[in-house]
């Protein structure tokens, strides 16, 4: 093997095997499929596992905690933890531990059943923080109305995640029949790009069983199932007060299938998912499992999704959902005339 093809090599021993070298009492604080944050003598460092590649790292307190964006590999590691002075040093410190990429592959912490099991993230303890940075995404980012963040959040619709792993993430608990939590969807609120679920902006909580539980905002008959909650919340920005009594808003969180039992109190059902190709495969899966309920399908007028709709053309919006409101008072005014006139 040449000196290129043991760099190589040795840039992608994983990084929970060099940290459990360097430091065998380091803990786990964090952790989930690809993502792994350690507490070292040096500070909290996230690892992003990349299988066959080099992981990705960054500093959350530590040596290199000013670092812009992450890094990879063992090798650079170890030269951001002040451990070695050079490649030269890294390679041979590897080397003398015995790592490598392919033989410590089995050593790496896998994740358990206790890891994957759901748990709710942490919510931001003082109301008035957590009131501020949610309004500053949703309203001043999404334009989502103010009184419908205070009705979501008076209801535990959503809340402002907490700590190293879920601070910057708003949180849309996804419930069971009975009240229960199942999983939760979130969204990165910050504008610089997030570091921890891979990158993601919207991930869904690790453990999330999208079979059991879904999001939903109000307790009318007519249902209208969306894709994302903050959709649900500009739908829901557009309508009158004392909405809640005749919608019911439902959201998935992505194209997962809303579970049957979220529809037994709901009469009516309108497809609200986004105007692309999923959101039309979404629609026909459900109208498909609801053929006891009527089912109606409503695409945004303008841009993919509702929000985008809400920020474009939002006059546009409120006359269509005004106009959906209007009918389906009518469609209910009706069905309570004949139901007093078969009682005659």
């Amino acid at each position: 093997m040449t000196n290129v093809d043991t760099i190589t090599e040795l840039r992608r021993v994983p990084l929970s095997d060099v940290i459990k070298a360097l430091w065998p009492d380091a803990e786990i604080t964090e952790k989930s499929a690809r993502y792994m944050q350690y507490r070292t003598p040096l500070g909290k460092v996230n690892i992003i596992k990349n299988p066959g590649q080099s992981d990705g790292f960054s500093w959350k307190t530590g040596p290199s905690a000013d670092w812009p964006g992450q890094k990879v590999g063992a090798i650079n590691f170890l030269l951001s933890a002040g451990v070695v002075h050079d490649i030269r040093e890294a390679t041979a410190w590897l080397q003398s531990q015995s790592l490598s990429a392919t033989a410590l592959n089995p050593s790496e912490p896998q994740p358990t059943n206790e890891a994957k099991r759901f748990k709710p993230p942490p919510r931001i303890r003082d109301h008035l923080v957590e009131r501020r940075n949610v309004t500053e995404y949703l309203h001043h980012h999404r334009g989502i109305s103010p009184s419908v963040i205070d009705f979501a959040m008076r209801h535990g619709d959503l809340y402002a995640g907490f700590g190293d792993w879920y601070g910057g993430y708003v949180v849309f608990p996804m419930r069971d029949a009975n009240g229960h939590m199942t999983g939760a969807i979130m969204r990165w609120m910050r504008d610089e790009p997030p570091t921890k679920f891979g990158g993601q902006n919207g991930p869904m909580v690790p453990g999330t069983q999208t079979d059991k539980g879904w999001w939903s905002l109000g307790s009318g008959p007519l249902g209208v199932v969306v894709e994302a909650p903050i959709d649900a919340l500009s739908i829901a920005s557009v309508l009158p007060d004392q909405w809640d009594h005749l919608i019911t808003l439902l959201a998935s969180g992505g194209s997962a299938d809303i579970p049957l039992v979220a529809f037994e109190r709901i009469t009516h059902v309108l497809g609200a998912q986004d105007a692309d190709g999923a959101g039309e495969r979404q629609f026909n899966r459900l109208a498909g499992r609801l053929k006891d309920k009527p089912t109606g399908r409503l695409k945004p007028p303008q841009g993919k999704d509702w929000n985008e709709c809400w920020q474009t053309d939002p006059d546009r919006m409120r006359d269509l959902w005004q106009h959906v409101l209007n009918r389906w008072q009518h469609h209910q005014t009706e069905g309570r005339t004949k139901d007093v006139d078969r009682e005659r």
